[in-house]
């Protein structure tokens, strides 16, 4: 015990002389109000001005987290992008993309390639069924082929639109198509 006061709270470290060892020692209450602490004595919740603070702190600490997080990422992948083995593929790629770019865009956008897509995609969409209500079973070999002819058209047309056009890879129309040329493979 403190030979001054009495009290043994100098030998139980730096707490309050209310909340030695985390038990309310006085007449506070010890962070049991609803909102984690804060409130009056009668378990009111806290102040909206102390809610908000919190929240505020918590979104800082979040959007400090990511934005080191990004630039781990980036640190990371400007060593790696760096390396001959990642440099020399992407090297190859960016310049094959840039060769092919114009030609790849003057394809899928030339009205030829357009009215023959369009063309197989009425097929793609109502095939199947022409092929069960109006054939025998030995036309099915047929319909096959024609069906593999269409999934090779629609994937041409993905690859080349991803070469062509700068925007067009992970957007929604790369996944439409992507989900459409998929699901010619259950045909």
């Amino acid at each position: 015990k403190d030979s001054a006061t009495g009290s043994s709270a100098s030998r139980r470290g730096s707490a309050p002389p209310s909340q030695v060892g985390g038990i309310a020692t006085g007449g506070e209450k010890s962070g049991g109000t609803r909102g984690g602490g804060g409130g009056s004595a009668n378990g009111d919740p806290p102040p909206i001005s102390q809610t908000a603070s919190r929240y505020t702190n918590r979104t800082q600490e979040v959007s400090w987290r990511i934005s080191a997080w990004r630039t781990q990422a980036g640190q990371f992948w400007d060593r790696v992008s760096t390396h001959p083995l990642v440099r020399w593929p992407l090297d190859s790629w960016l310049a094959f993309k840039r060769r092919s770019a114009p030609w790849c865009l003057r394809t899928i956008e030339g009205p030829g390639f357009q009215c023959t897509m369009f063309l197989i995609t009425v097929y793609a969409l109502v095939g199947d069924d022409i092929r069960v209500a109006s054939s025998q079973k030995p036309a099915d070999v047929t319909f096959n082929i024609i069906t593999i002819v269409t999934l090779g058209l629609f994937t041409f047309e993905l690859i080349a639109s991803c070469i062509g056009k700068d925007d067009y890879f992970l957007s929604f129309f790369f996944f439409l198509d992507l989900i459409a040329t998929m699901s010619l493979i259950l045909d």
